[in-house]
């Protein structure tokens, strides 16, 4: 199988784009019968398209799993950065999240501390709920409905504080107002005295891929809420400044809506 994805890779690069099955096979030395059963298994998967001349080509699954790879590996270079202007800009931590795995959890990638010692502190590699943190709604915002329906039915929401959100209807009024703003925020929802602000991070094929976000004492970020909420528009600008924006047609179904179908 990887030998077919690597005669696909080169005829990507080519002036055509796409390879028939006797080019494949002379390629592979495998017999045609061999390969279209394995061809049919990566076309199911949307790894492999076939195009109406019968020959086949890279698919949209596996150049997404590609850029998200090599984005993945340069993503904390590029938007450190950004983590070090927003810390100077608010005077709160700044982190990069993303989502874990298992995708029940934002994992923190990097963070710029600031100096105050009353101050949020995470580490690289440190997880957290994903429906009770600013990161973490944001990334369930933006996710993939079938993925937010298996989170929705599996993930227990823990009860952390008064205003955490655990009610699957409110939480998907919040993330449906979330996508629509842009920009995602935490009151004493995970811990009671600090609070978040979260903005998206678009990967090469337009879908998020990482969330920026402050955070801090609770006081302090109310104090000084409009001009957090600018800069971390300024941030998620910033982000985009570097080729990372969001797709151009969205035609995703949102849970909310088929809830209230």
């Amino acid at each position: 199988m990887l030998l077919i994805l690597e005669r696909l890779v080169a005829a990507r690069g080519g002036d055509r784009g796409s390879v028939s099955l006797n080019d494949i096979a002379d390629a592979t030395g495998a017999p045609k019968s061999s390969l279209l059963g394995l061809l049919q298994g990566l076309l199911d998967e949307g790894c492999v398209h076939r195009e109406p001349d019968g020959t086949y080509s890279l698919g949209l699954r596996f150049l997404r799993l590609a850029t998200h790879a090599v984005f993945g590996e340069q993503m904390v270079d590029i938007l450190r950065p950004v983590l070090s202007e927003l810390m100077t800009e608010t005077g709160e931590t700044a982190v990069l999240g993303i989502l874990s795995a298992d995708q029940q959890m934002i994992t923190y990638l990097d963070r710029v501390e600031c100096l105050n010692p009353i101050r949020y502190t995470v580490g690289p590699g440190d997880q957290r709920e994903l429906h009770c943190t600013a990161g973490g709604k944001l990334l369930l915002a933006y996710m993939e409905p079938s993925h937010l329906d298996r989170y929705l039915d599996s993930v227990h929401r823990t009860r952390f504080t008064p205003t955490t959100i655990t009610d699957r209807r409110k939480l998907l009024t919040e993330l449906n107002r979330i996508r629509e703003d842009g920009l995602s925020r935490t009151s004493d929802e995970r811990i009671a005295g600090a609070s978040g602000l979260a903005v998206p991070v678009f990967g090469p094929d337009g879908d998020v891929a990482a969330t920026v976000l402050i955070a801090g004492p609770s006081e302090r970020m109310r104090l000084s809420a409009v001009q957090h909420e600018a800069a971390m528009r300024r941030a998620a600008g910033r982000c985009e400044a570097f080729g990372f924006v969001p797709g151009q047609t969205d035609v995703r179904e949102t849970a909310l809506g088929r809830e209230n179908s």
